[in-house]
């Protein structure tokens, strides 16, 4: 069951993205939003805020022509009464080309009192420093072993 929730979550904010829909996106987000990288950690504390990043991202995947934001839910990590931990890979897509390479990321949904999940964490491993994330720089050593 927390697989299903883990893979559902990534299909919404995926779509959500590509469909430029930020109401959608929010409405997967608890705030704050804990994002980490490889080389820096961000408090994404306000809607505002959040959708500096989601405009920025979105806009960037329209402008390289991506089409799929692929999301695969690899494991859940852990599981609480309002906790999932989960992992997943990420790379974004046109058509059968990859626009930006395979990357893992930690995630973490919190149950709400409406009983909704939302993303409360995630800990990307790329190498971007900066908020807003606009392309991810997958990390090389991790790439990999992304999948395994």
């Amino acid at each position: 069951m927390a697989i299903g929730i883990l893979k559902n979550h990534l299909t919404t904010m995926s779509d959500a993205i590509l469909d430029g829909d930020f109401e959608r996106y929010l409405s997967c987000v608890a705030l704050p939003l804990k994002v980490t990288t490889n080389s820096s950690t961000f408090w994404i504390e306000t809607e505002d805020m959040l959708e500096e990043g989601f405009d920025a991202f979105s806009d960037m995947m329209l402008s390289l022509n991506v089409n799929c934001i692929a999301r695969r839910a690899i494991t859940v990590t852990g599981i609480t009464n309002r906790r999932i931990f989960g992992r997943y890979a990420s790379s974004c897509m046109k058509d059968r080309d990859e626009i930006v390479p395979l990357y893992t990321a930690d995630i973490t949904l919190e149950l709400q009192e409406d009983l909704s999940w939302k993303t409360s964490s995630i800990d990307l491993q790329i190498d971007n420093r900066r908020w807003p994330i606009m392309v991810p720089r997958p990390s090389e050593t991790e790439s990999a072993y992304a999948i395994a």
